[in-house]
């Protein structure tokens, strides 16, 4: 059976500027004695925007996904990023923030 054990699942950048970038990483390690393969990463907003490994991820690795997010309007901000792979389990991670001038 895969299974994917993220290091954390919920990420907050704090107070930002409103039209900044900002990026933070999701570490996982594939603990199956499969290789895991991402099929595709689901976010709730296109001002988030994830990049990962396209490549199976073997046995007892580990690697991460990168999430980019940026808005241009002020208050608080919660996504959520959908992780779907070659397992039953589809992984969810979360950002937050909060958007100021």
């Amino acid at each position: 059976m895969l299974q994917l054990v993220v290091s954390f699942s919920l990420y907050d950048f704090g107070i930002i500027s409103s039209n900044k970038e900002v990026t933070c990483n999701f570490s996982f390690t594939n603990n199956s004695s499969n290789k895991f393969i991402i099929h595709n990463v689901i976010t709730t907003c296109g001002c988030t925007v994830p990049v990962w490994n396209r490549k199976p991820i073997a046995s007892n690795t580990r690697d991460s996904i990168s999430v980019k997010f940026k808005s241009n309007y002020t208050g608080v901000s919660h996504k959520t990023i959908i992780i779907e792979g070659n397992c039953k389990q589809k992984i969810e991670l979360k950002i937050r923030t909060s958007i100021c001038n």
